[in-house]
């Protein structure tokens, strides 16, 4: 912003579809620092005024953070691991994320829609090692000083790109696994454009680098194109996440839901009794066993899971309507009108019921 009229409307513009954005998707929060990183390169140094004029984008930012922080944690359920993820193995987290995305990025191989959740207490020494590289790479940098300031950028665009999923904050996923792919499509562009640069200082004969960057442009499209085939339909996502993945909770969990809603009922209860083996949302997993058994009329075992479920999670909203519906269809109507009312407090509902009560399907 120059101070003129129109480069007021222009930054005024920006900040409007800044916000935009972040209704859209919380990861663009990324922005601001992008902004500043980028002025860094191109003028080698931040002005008094360049913080000033990006304030407005870090403070709609943070708003955004924070309510995606308190919607993930009270709406989505971003919660049951806070034990887990102490402080320490915060920073354990980020160090192993950090390496793991830039690997991920340079060898694209075996790529499950979501991978195996880190074990901190068998993998300690994985974590160890990935801290100590990490703690080693800067200070080597920073000692020599001969590329702190494309270290400096690389790190700022790297960690932001990823930043609300890189293990310091709960995220819902984490219940299932600590990495995803889907976390870092502008993190793996940051990484790329990187090893670009490297790629561009380290040969100078400007054939030799456009027919290498042709090569590997042509073997990321193909290795994309490839791994496309997953996300055909449903089914194939499942299947082939659990051809790479075999202990995925959520993965088995939602082939057996896949596999229920299209009826296939014995199947299901193999995927859903194998989610029950790992580690994940098993309140969630015996709701789903319960509706099975629901749908083939087995309502005593139907039951059981129901209740099984209410015992691991007591806030478990789908268990308590299943068991409204389930005693309303066996004539026990005070008993479903009681779990009915329960499962409407949770979902910040109130409701008046009268002698024409009927639960939702």
């Amino acid at each position: 912003y120059s101070g003129n009229r129109d480069s007021l409307k222009y930054y005024l513009f920006s900040l409007f579809f800044f916000q935009l954005s972040l209704l859209g998707k919380t990861t663009s929060v990324c922005l601001p620092v992008f902004i500043l990183a980028i002025t860094f390169y191109l003028n080698n140094k931040i002005t008094k005024k360049n913080i000033i004029e990006i304030i407005p984008f870090f403070i709609l930012g943070m708003i955004s953070s924070i309510i995606t922080i308190c919607v993930e944690k009270f709406r989505v359920g971003a919660y049951g691991f806070d034990a887990e993820l102490s402080v320490v193995n915060k920073i354990f987290l980020f160090s192993r994320l950090y390496w793991f995305y830039i690997f991920k990025t340079v060898w694209p191989e075996n790529l499950p829609f979501f991978y195996r959740r880190w074990d901190f207490g068998n993998e300690t020494h994985i974590f160890l090692v990935c801290l100590i590289m990490l703690a080693a790479l800067y200070l080597l940098l920073l000692i020599s000083k001969k590329h702190i300031k494309s270290l400096l950028i690389f790190s700022a665009l790297y960690v932001s790109s990823f930043f609300p999923a890189s293990g310091l904050f709960n995220v819902y996923p984490f219940k299932f696994s600590f990495a995803a792919n889907h976390f870092f499509y502008i993190g793996s562009v940051v990484v790329i454009c990187y090893i670009t640069e490297i790629l561009h200082n380290l040969l100078s004969n400007k054939i030799k680098f456009r027919f290498i960057m042709i090569i590997i442009t042509v073997a990321f499209s193909l290795k994309t194109f490839y791994e496309t085939e997953m996300f055909i339909n449903l089914d194939k996502l499942w299947k082939i996440t659990l051809e790479k993945n075999p202990h995925s909770f959520i993965a088995n969990n939602n082939r057996g839901i896949y596999l229920a809603l299209n009826k296939r009922y014995t199947e299901s209860l193999v995927y859903f009794n194998s989610a029950m083996k790992y580690y994940g949302d098993k309140a969630n997993a015996l709701y789903n066993i319960g509706r099975v058994y629901f749908d083939l009329k087995k309502f005593r075992e139907s039951e059981s899971f129901y209740k099984k479920a209410l015992q691991i999670n007591p806030y478990e909203r789908k268990a308590m309507m299943g068991l409204s519906e389930l005693y309303y269809k066996t004539g026990q109507i005070e008993l479903s009108e009681y779990f009915y009312r329960n499962a409407a407090i949770l979902f910040n509902k109130s409701v008046e019921l009268n002698n024409d009560y009927i639960p939702p399907e």
